[in-house]
């Protein structure tokens, strides 16, 4: 039986597909082209980004990107060539090197399709960026780390000079986060973050079906068909699992809980920075109660 959020996911599914958006102008996929970075590895197709930059690339080849991505967002079909995708292997610097427990993988997506969702990304990024809190810093443009540590940096200052009570930094990591992450529930996120027409059904449609290979030490395994993932490295990748962790930080904002006042004056939520997350409360009970909410 379907759970609640598979049931949600699919109603919205049906709307997206039958919002329309505009077609992509030839003005905005030069834009893309323009962006595609140089002395990038081959994709799995064995394909650089070179043949597509816009100084490189013909007129002709221009028109045929335009026509194909906008043919895939109306037909809402994926073509079997871009559903190959190779992940490389790279070890975390910790822990034994014959364990792949200690690698972490990044996704080698085709170059059509990387320019298929840079597209989506560069509609779609204002908006789910505005539906966000400030609780989460990671894969947003104009933000990093440091606008974390100078909360924490101010938290700390405010408690020694002023004398107040003691305070916990709770630290958090989702342990192989990509790895777990439901695509549909990261979707539905989303969703709620604004994306509802059919880019939101073609995101869905390019990770529903992934032929996928690992490259390893010691070679290349057979090549799998995996269902519905978030693949790590991807260009909408990082953002799905901000936007989806976020939603920690907005149930904290909105039901007012597990806070901390500064200067009882700005209450700080957790800080997290795509699958890493960092509390602040005073030592005791709301320390114990932090934890538990987060866990």
């Amino acid at each position: 039986m379907k759970d609640w959020k598979e049931l949600l996911f699919e109603k919205r599914l049906n709307l997206a597909k039958l919002n329309k958006s505009h077609p992509w102008s030839q003005k905005q996929v030069d834009e893309v082209l323009k962006k595609l970075k140089l002395n990038k590895s081959r994709d799995p197709l064995g394909y650089v980004n070179e043949i597509f930059r816009f100084n490189n690339a013909g007129s002709d080849l221009r028109t045929s990107v335009k026509k194909m991505c906008n043919s895939i967002k109306e037909k809402m079909t994926v073509p079997d060539i871009l559903q190959v995708e190779d992940i490389t292997c790279i070890y975390k610097g910790k822990g034994a090197k014959n364990d792949l427990a200690n690698e972490r993988g990044i996704f080698g997506i085709p170059r059509l399709k990387q320019i298929l969702e840079k597209l989506i990304y560069a509609d779609s990024y204002d908006t789910i960026d505005s539906n966000m809190s400030d609780s989460n810093a990671g894969a947003r443009t104009r933000r990093n780390g440091r606008n974390h540590l100078f909360i924490v940096y101010g938290v700390i200052n405010y408690v020694l000079k002023e004398k107040r009570k003691p305070i916990d930094l709770g630290i958090y990591d989702i342990e192989c986060c990509f790895d777990k992450i439901d695509l549909k529930e990261a979707l539905n996120y989303l969703w709620d973050s604004g994306v509802q027409d059919d880019k939101f059904a073609l995101l869905y449609e390019l990770n529903k079906k992934l032929k996928i290979l690992g490259k390893t030490s010691v070679g290349k395994t057979d090549r799998e068909v995996v269902n519905e993932i978030v693949a790590q490295g991807g260009i909408f990748g990082g953002l799905k699992c901000s936007n989806l962790i976020d939603s920690i930080g907005k149930e904290c904002l909105n039901t007012g809980e597990n806070l901390y006042p500064y200067k009882n004056y700005v209450n700080v939520p957790p800080l997290s920075f795509v699958d890493d997350l960092l509390t602040i409360s005073e030592c005791g009970v709301n320390s114990l109660v932090s934890n538990s909410v987060m866990n």
